[in-house]
């Protein structure tokens, strides 16, 4: 488990430290402001590899360079043994790359679980305890790094282009899904179990069928999804279902071949899983985002071992206030944490937030988890600014195109709905001042 993350001399930050709740982390902040160089990050401290190339990923502002001030990060997490365990990393000028210094005596870093990081671009990145290492391992000779899958591979296949034989690391979705529905086993009956607890409340199960074959003249057979009008091919579902499939698989295959791993080598399989998760609420519609958190902490919970509920760790990030207003019935602050990145005057800062209920998504909207000022459009939130500034008599702020109060009360018409709840505060003023209907 990731205890804490300190980002020094990274941009957009300058020094920013996360200290991460056990089970749940949810980040929020505009576009921009480090969201997803977070999660990286992450995947870094828990692994010691990287998801993408650091040398053009992470680099030195132009600042830093003349201060002689390189960046660094430092982290600290919880494996195998009992207390937490401190490691880092620092970027050296001389050969553009990343060293890292573990913890100390020397060693290779403490396992903190099974780590799966679902990409913002549809990809999926998987480290296993037993099967990866990273290269500064001494026994990592002829081992992969990690589990990089593109889009295309999650549902393809993934092959170690590396090795001479050019092994196959995974089958794929269109293939495992139809071998697992034919073996009836054990992974099969598990995809099932989590696409039923992904699916949309009040809506048709996401449930797998026969496959069929879709060309003439093509040999490959791909599974469906059995809806109220017919059986539907995977490779033609909606982006949003196509995003939960992807998931529900690569949950499904990194667990069931950890556990074959651990099989093979007499071992008991790992009790911990870390999800990274970027932009949850992608494709999704609000009725799925509403449900899709509270789920998925069932369905990770159950992933290696049934009832470890303690044992695992989801750290993600959202834009959509739904998202957020769904933790209102399973949030613990004991154990969970929310955080927004803001932007200063020069960096983005790491702000956490404590938690309160703030009821629907609209409410969720102008907390300081979202720090909008309302749910409403632009034009109407300016129109209403306006009319409260009017109202209190602060004419110094009344923007040049609503300087009177007719032209304020025409934009309000204009931009609000006859029955919307702002009216009563509006019209008695409004009359008093000798307006009319």
């Amino acid at each position: 488990m990731l205890r804490s993350l300190t980002i020094s001399g990274i941009p957009p930050f300058r020094h920013e430290t996360l200290e991460f709740g056990n089970r749940l982390n949810l980040i929020t902040g505009d576009n921009g402001v480090g969201k997803t160089l977070i999660l990286d990050l992450c995947w870094y401290a828990l692994t010691r590899t990287w998801v993408d190339e650091p040398g053009v990923m992470i680099q030195p502002t132009q600042e830093d360079l003349e201060k002689g001030e390189p960046p660094w990060m430092a982290w600290t997490h919880a494996g195998r043994a009992e207390g937490e365990v401190q490691g880092g990393a620092d970027y050296r000028l001389k050969d553009q790359g990343w060293h890292g210094r573990w913890f100390p005596g020397g060693g290779r870093p403490p396992i903190s679980g099974v780590v799966i990081y679902a990409r913002v671009d549809g990809g999926f990145s998987v480290w296993d305890p037993l099967r990866n290492r990273s290269a500064a391992d001494s026994d990592g000779a002829g081992v992969v790094g990690a589990y990089h899958f593109s889009r295309e591979n999650v549902w393809q296949g993934l092959r170690d282009a590396s090795a001479k034989d050019g092994r196959n690391l995974c089958n794929g979705l269109l293939r495992d899904v139809e071998n697992w529905r034919l073996k009836g086993n054990g992974a099969f009956s598990a995809l099932s179990a989590v696409l039923d607890r992904l699916s949309v409340d009040g809506s048709d199960p996401l449930r797998i069928g026969s496959a069929i074959q879709i060309r003439l003249g093509d040999e490959d057979w791909i599974p469906t999804l059995r809806t109220r009008y017919g059986a539907v091919p995977v490779t033609q579902a909606a982006a949003g279902v196509k995003r939960v499939l992807s998931l529900a698989y690569l949950l499904v295959w990194a667990a069931e071949s950890h556990k074959r791993s651990a099989r093979l080598l007499g071992e008991e399989p790992e009790e911990h899983v870390i999800l990274l998760f970027d932009e949850v609420e992608g494709h999704l519609h609000p009725k799925w985002q509403r449900l899709f958190i509270p789920a998925l902490m069932d369905v990770v919970s159950n992933l290696l071992r049934e009832d470890q509920t303690k044992n695992f760790q989801i750290i993600a990030s959202t834009h959509a206030p739904m998202v957020t207003a769904s933790l209102e019935s399973v949030f613990d602050p004991e154990i969970d944490r929310l955080f927004n990145l803001e932007l200063g005057r020069k960096n983005a800062e790491v702000e956490p937030v404590q938690w309160a209920k703030f009821g629907d998504a609209s409410g969720w909207l102008t907390s300081p988890m979202f720090d909008m000022e309302s749910g409403y459009g632009k034009e109407a939130e300016a129109a209403m600014r306006a009319a409260d500034d009017l109202m209190a008599g602060r004419l110094d702020r009344l923007p040049s195109n609503l300087q009177t109060i007719d032209q304020i009360h025409g934009e309000l018409g204009r931009t609000l709905d006859a029955a919307d709840p702002y009216w009563p505060f509006w019209l008695p003023f409004y009359w008093q001042q000798g307006g009319k209907l």
